[in-house]
């Protein structure tokens, strides 16, 4: 969070254009290798937790969650981080009790919010 937060307009850049910022002086390879490296960094810890098959999960299911409520890509970065945070707090939470494995619980948990916020988004955004 603290590199997204440092690299916030670069990154942000990048996503709506990458022509653009490379044009507006963004050194966009640097912070191409710097994402890269985050995503890689994220697999690698996230595969002692879950196991490589739920990974990719892990990682698309908060993002498409806070694209439902999110208005901006502030917001569907932060709201991403929480709904990441509580989805594996509540999955390792809700494993230990029911006694169930917890990469699945945490996929579970995330499914389940998406479905949730799906359903219960206000049709129509302006």
């Amino acid at each position: 969070m603290l590199v997204v937060t440092l690299l916030y307009s670069d990154l942000f850049a990048i996503t709506f254009d990458e022509d653009l910022a490379k044009v507006s002086g963004v050194r966009t390879g640097a912070i191409n290798a710097a994402l890269v490296l985050l995503t890689a960094l994220t697999v690698v810890l996230a595969m002692k937790v879950v196991g490589i098959m739920l990974i990719s999960a892990l990682l698309i299911l908060p993002a498409v969650t806070a694209l439902q409520v999110a208005r901006g890509f502030r917001a569907t970065l932060f709201m991403a981080a929480c709904f990441s945070v509580f989805s594996v707090v509540s999955g390792i939470f809700g494993s230990f009790v029911l006694n169930l494995p917890t990469g699945a619980t945490i996929v579970i948990i995330n499914i389940f919010l998406f479905v949730l916020v799906f359903v219960f988004k206000r049709p129509f955004r302006n």
